[in-house]
């Protein structure tokens, strides 16, 4: 058996935006890169129940978008928890709630 790892392409995002208060304008950015209006966020409860995200999710929300929160990420997620977000996203189509 060989055990080489033969070649292999890694692709990462096309591109990232970094920008200081950033969040408060996440709605309209991704209003001009997206037609879709249904957005599921996927987090960590901590992240979410901080307050952390309100202002991305006010910015969001005030360009129309529809949010829900899938809150239940732990570091290197078991399968049960991907295949609750998965579910969460499938059965909700993304409908205004969250899961905390």
């Amino acid at each position: 058996m060989n055990s080489e790892l033969g070649p292999f392409s890694y692709d990462t995002v096309a591109g990232m935006l970094v920008e200081w208060g950033g969040a408060q304008r996440l709605g309209t950015l991704l209003s001009e890169w997206f037609e879709q209006r249904k957005l599921l966020i996927v987090t960590d409860r901590f992240l979410h129940q901080s307050g952390l995200l309100d202002l991305a999710k006010v910015s969001l929300q005030s360009a129309g978008f529809e949010i829900t929160v899938f809150d239940d990420v732990v570091a290197d997620p078991p399968e049960d928890v991907m295949i609750a977000c998965a579910t969460i996203a499938k059965v909700t189509r993304f409908k205004e709630s969250g899961t905390g």
